[in-house]
């Protein structure tokens, strides 16, 4: 197949958020029998767990519909990865995809080699609440609007959006991403005295099991 350019999805170039450190990622010599091979470097002085996100691109038929990308060391070491926002062919095969993916702990200046390939559909079971989380955490994360006015009504009053607030409503969340690894969540507050007003809250929860390591 012709080696096809990884994309950066919500990242700037090839570097990739890492879990306490930084990881760079790039092409590694080419391996026909692999969709890709991507090298990842921990470009810190100190070790690091690799929580990564990055892009995939595909050719129509590379990865079938009702397969995933696979991912696996290049010493055949299979690794947590999931995708997380995917985009399909007409045929219904993968196009491009967002993935997870955890690559283990890096010492620094540490690179590891990590190939992709289609496989069987993973499993996304997970059993972590995400609004439990929430709900059970000690601090909350507010958004303060002060110094605002309407149009008509002249200057309003000071507002306080509140995550925790806004999970006491369970219509007005979601879980947009939902893997072993990585799971997304959303939820929406709208205050009782503003009408035109909402605040988003998008919570990333990195997991090793039920529990929240990132």
């Amino acid at each position: 197949m012709n080696s096809i350019q990884i994309f950066a999805a919500l990242l700037a170039g090839l570097t990739i958020v890492a879990w306490g450190s930084d990881l760079q990622a790039q092409n590694a010599s080419t391996d026909k029998s692999a969709l890709h091979q991507i090298r990842f470097q921990n470009s810190s002085n100190s070790k690091t767990r690799g929580l990564v996100k990055f892009g995939l691109a595909f050719e129509k038929a590379d990865v079938p519909a009702g397969q995933a990308p696979q991912l696996r060391s290049a010493a055949g070491q299979l690794l947590r990865g999931y995708p997380i926002e995917t985009a399909t062919w007409s045929d219904g095969s993968l196009r491009k995809a967002v993935m997870v993916a955890d690559l283990g702990v890096l010492e620094s200046r540490q690179t590891l080699d990590v190939e992709i390939r289609a496989f069987s559909q993973p499993e996304l079971t997970s059993n972590f609440e995400p609004m439990r989380y929430l709900k059970e955490l000690p601090d909350d994360f507010t958004v303060e609007l002060t110094n605002h006015s309407g149009s008509e009504t002249g200057e309003l009053s000071d507002l306080q959006f509140s995550l925790k607030h806004a999970t006491q409503v369970e219509t007005r969340a979601e879980s947009q991403a939902k893997t072993p690894l990585f799971h997304r969540f959303f939820c929406w507050e709208k205050l009782a005295n503003e009408e035109h007003l909402v605040c988003l809250h998008y919570v990333d929860f990195w997991l090793e099991g039920d529990s929240v390591i990132g």
